[in-house]
């Protein structure tokens, strides 16, 4: 009986798998820069960032579905409280299932931000970038190839129409509002929208196969309890056709004061994501750097094939000014 709802698992993972399904998506959404929205590109807490993340999901019921991503983002201000112009850069390879359907593709952010008051700012940006879709033919097999007494593989299937993998421009558009008070006090919030030309995907050119828009909105803030204390909540909310994802939680943030200009810190958090799991999170920072983990819990319907077991993400985060001032004009090497 495990057996069979492991099969149907499958072949529902499978299924999603296919164009119209959700993209690439991360817990660590506040740590992905200009992946999460254009708007973002340029909006590290130093003036360059560099980011990369990893995911792996459904490893104990099938081949794991894995995500990474790479970005590079800059900011340039005249002056520091004048209009700032915010450029990034991010890449993105996933892949899937037996036949590693996957998606790669690098895009380019722009960013325009400009002073509301002393401490809020708007930020409008755009990407533009070339995506890749492929998949292994010669790792599927189908009904024609066998021919009534033994599998052929040299029988080619009508259903491999098309050769190579299917190319297509992609866009995205996203508007953030940011509040910052201090370095441990701040607020910031945005929406975006990633293929709003809705691109044709099939391999087959038939344009009524198109990729759905997706909507990202979403929350993230800070406020300080204490000396040492924070608490940083964090939310979003993506939607793409008929699929509605809901991140909610936050992290405990402690930073150690004593420790300057080390800029040591401990984060311990908790998520989940609606319907489908509970996620713990442990993260910490020092000096220029900032990393992060997360384990899934499952506890959808879907628990019984997972036995509860969801995926693990991993963050990395960079940031050039996150040193004391004094560190920070004249450091004597960009990555210690």
């Amino acid at each position: 009986m495990r057996r069979r709802i492991q099969l149907i698992l499958f072949q529902w993972l499978t299924l999603t798998a296919v164009p119209v399904a959700q993209d690439i998506h991360f817990l660590h959404f506040s740590g992905t820069g200009p992946l999460l929205s254009p708007a973002e590109a340029g909006q590290g807490k130093g003036g360059l960032r560099f980011t990369l993340g990893h995911r792996s999901q459904w490893a104990s019921v099938t081949t794991p579905f894995l995500s990474n991503y790479m970005t590079f983002d800059a900011s340039l201000r005249e002056g520091r409280k004048g209009p700032g112009i915010g450029l990034g850069i991010s890449m993105q390879q996933d892949e899937a299932g037996d036949a590693d359907f996957g998606t790669t593709g690098a895009m380019f952010h722009l960013a325009l931000d400009a002073a509301l008051s002393r401490t809020q700012r708007i930020i409008m940006g755009a990407g533009a970038g070339m995506m890749q879709r492929r998949f292994d033919r010669e790792a599927l097999n189908f009904d024609e190839q066998f021919n009534g007494l033994v599998y052929d593989p040299d029988i080619i299937p009508m259903d491999l129409l098309g050769e190579g993998p299917l190319n297509f421009v992609d866009l995205s558009l996203g508007v953030a509002w940011i509040h910052t008070l201090n370095e441990r006090e701040y607020r910031r919030g945005g929406l975006a929208v990633h293929h709003p030309h809705r691109p044709l995907i099939s391999f087959l050119a038939d344009n009524e196969v198109r990729l759905d828009r997706r909507w990202t909105a979403y929350f993230m803030g800070s406020w300080p309890l204490g000396t040492q204390w924070s608490v940083m909540p964090e939310t979003r909310l993506m939607s793409q056709g008929p699929y509605v994802e809901w991140v909610v939680g936050g992290w405990f943030n402690r930073s150690e004061a004593g420790a300057f200009p080390e800029e040591l810190g401990v984060d311990a958090g908790v998520f989940t994501r609606a319907g489908d799991a509970l996620i713990l999170a442990l993260g910490g920072d020092l000096r220029a750097w900032h990393a992060a983990m997360s384990y899934e819990l499952n506890y959808s319907g879907l628990r019984r094939a997972s036995a509860w077991r969801g995926g693990y993400e991993l963050n990395l985060v960079y940031q050039l000014g996150r040193l004391a001032p004094g560190l920070r004009r004249n450091p004597g090497c960009y990555i210690l």
